[in-house]
């Protein structure tokens, strides 16, 4: 499958990549993915600069209250029938809040640093990219900590509702990730041909979910590619007003 292993290269000069990279027929390394015409992005009146922080408050709070427990506040900013589409679950905004508390229960430590933002407004239709780590703790056999820490780009999709603005999906864009020791004299052993098996975008990610029993998607969006793409001209087609059902994204 594109974008796992070690056997891409870069199509202009043949050395390895460090990342996935597109296939025939997709937008090339280099350029500019799709986007809709006519939005609202920098510099505009106050009103709409006023939108654009009330949209990136609300899309900060995915991290703030998944990472605290504070369920009911995270419920608040999704709109009931959100789909929630990330690496080890795709459900509706209920189920994937009980995923998230059975997890902790469980003991997964996961933590999110939120990087910066991007807002595009088309009335009442809105993205947030949202640059973000992921910073899972994981353990191996002997017990030895380390972390993965995963850059991404969240793309909100949200809609202004009677009550305010509302996340009807999430679909991250994996760009690259790494594994942290927490203690750098004590590295962690890892099972080099089972991380080479899975997706360069998240590979230390989905090797330490799949460790813990969590089913991985091997085709989400990475730094280039189709999935990428697919998810960009929804980002499109959301602002221009097309309603999408994001249950049957297939990635």
């Amino acid at each position: 499958m594109s974008g796992m292993g070690q056997s891409e290269k870069i199509p202009s000069s043949g050395k390895p990549a460090l990342f996935k990279v597109p296939d025939k027929g997709d937008y090339g390394l280099g350029a500019e993915p799709p986007s809709a015409s006519n939005r609202l992005t920098y510099n505009t009146d106050n009103a709409s600069t006023l939108e654009r922080f009330k949209i990136r408050e609300i899309c900060e709070g995915w991290p703030l209250h998944r990472d605290a427990c504070e369920w009911s506040d995270l419920r608040e900013i999704f709109d009931p029938k959100a789909f929630i589409n990330i690496s080890w679950q795709q459900n509706y905004r209920d189920k994937a809040i009980d995923t998230w508390a059975e997890g902790w229960a469980k003991g997964e430590f996961i933590c999110h640093r939120v990087l910066g933002h991007a807002v595009d407004i088309k009335g009442d239709r809105a993205i947030d990219k949202m640059k973000c780590t992921i910073s899972w703790r994981f353990a191996d056999e002997n017990g030895v900590e380390w972390d993965s820490d995963c850059d991404c780009r969240f793309g909100y999709f949200l809609k202004k509702q009677p009550e305010g603005w509302k996340i009807f999906c999430n679909h991250p864009i994996y760009e690259k990730d790494k594994c942290v020791p927490v203690d750098p004299t004590r590295p962690p052993h890892i099972d080099h041909e089972s991380l080479a098996k899975e997706p360069k975008g998240y590979q230390f990610l989905a090797y330490g979910m799949r460790r813990l029993g969590s089913p991985i998607k091997q085709n989400l969006p990475q730094l280039f590619g189709r999935e990428r793409d697919m998810v960009y001209e929804n980002m499109a087609e959301w602002l221009d007003g097309k309603d999408i059902d994001f249950s049957k994204d297939d990635f």
